[in-house]
């Protein structure tokens, strides 16, 4: 079985569609979720509001994610 792609993934595939002109393929696979978070902290473009809501997205999915890998 062959790694998905980061833009592949189920976090990938919410932040292109929610940030698509700041998350590219460029990101590592690697703490790609401290990097996302320090994006969306630092977007001065992106309501509070909203912020804390991709975060709380984001922590979900993380969350999901390893609830998977441990089935």
């Amino acid at each position: 079985m062959s790694k998905k792609s980061f833009k592949e993934t189920a976090v990938g595939k919410f932040l292109f569609s929610k940030l698509p002109g700041v998350v590219t393929d460029v990101l590592p696979d690697k703490g790609v979720l401290g990097i996302v978070k320090n994006l969306i902290d630092t977007d001065e473009s992106i309501p509070a509001e909203e912020k804390e809501t991709l975060k709380r997205e984001l922590y979900e999915m993380e969350i999901a994610d390893r609830d998977s890998a441990r089935r």
